[in-house]
């Protein structure tokens, strides 16, 4: 008998890291990345606060006074849904879109938004950290504080948080001011009514990233309205290879796995039985 559960405990322990092992990825900002540079961890919150997966843009269409997060778009954008983030605005929602060097331009240009993303890193001194590209933003208005991980600048908008004032835009990423490399005070996040609605861009993806500390800006951001939706059409926080897909999709359909508990059940049942015959 204890030979049997020791076999049994040795096969749920490889069984559990091979299952840890198939669901994670090293993709950035992949929900499925824990570590330092995934979003696995932001991703638990939204799962707590009943967040509403969009995985069909065309859906978007039933939701009023909410807030749809956009972050880290890594494909370009379709006329159709530009249209439907379009009409998604004009329901009186709220777009909010977290994006660097990304596809966020040609979202923010197809909506007709005054804003764009200035994809030049900004980087501050005195901020405290080795790395200068690493930066606290200055809200603008009652804002928390938020910890930029090499963030780009924006242009157009009302500023909601900027940089600090020993600014410059680091054109050739080499962590020094050059003397052709524009100084001053950048913005890091702007809003702009847009359709009816409202768009708000950050120009950092990496304030949800795992290792960044932003608790108390998130949780501003995900108390906007009472309805919070995320984006998982356009996003690179979506992203996986082939096993984590496959895995997915099996968890999200029911049928699927019904038949893997039913054949589970079976297995141990045939299990058992051949131990009590011996």
């Amino acid at each position: 008998m204890r030979y049997f559960w020791t076999v049994a405990l040795i096969v749920l322990v490889v069984a559990g890291v091979a299952a840890l092992h198939l669901t994670t990825t090293t993709s950035e900002y992949s929900r499925y990345n824990i570590q330092w540079n995934g979003t696995s961890a932001f991703f638990s919150t939204l799962e707590e606060k009943n967040a509403i997966e969009i995985r069909d843009l065309t859906s978007l269409k039933e939701y009023r006074n909410s807030v749809l997060l956009l972050i880290a778009p890594d494909r370009n954008f379709q006329k159709a849904d530009i249209e439907n983030y379009r009409e998604y605005l004009r329901n009186n929602n709220t777009l909010i879109l977290a994006d660097d060097f990304g596809t966020g331009n040609q979202l923010l240009s197809g909506l007709g938004s005054g804003i764009s993303i200035w994809q030049q890193r900004v980087s501050a001194v005195g901020g405290g950290y080795e790395d200068p590209s690493i930066l606290k933003g200055v809200p603008c208005k009652d804002h928390s504080e938020v910890l930029f991980n090499r963030p780009a600048a924006l242009r157009g908008g009302i500023p909601i948080i900027e940089s600090p004032a020993l600014s410059w835009l680091d054109a050739n990423d080499d962590g020094h001011i050059d003397r052709t490399e524009e100084t001053g005070c950048f913005t890091l996040s702007a809003t702009e009514p847009l359709e009816g609605g409202e768009v708000i861009v950050i120009a950092d993806p990496g304030i949800f990233i795992n290792c960044m500390e932003n608790e108390h800006f998130i949780e501003e951001i995900l108390s906007t309205a009472p309805i919070l939706l995320v984006d998982q059409t356009n996003t690179a926080t979506a992203s996986g290879d082939g096993m984590i897909t496959l895995i997915q999709g099996i968890r999200e359909n029911s049928i699927i796995k019904g038949m893997l508990a039913l054949v589970t059940v079976l297995c141990v049942a045939y299990a058992f039985r051949r131990y009590h015959d011996n």
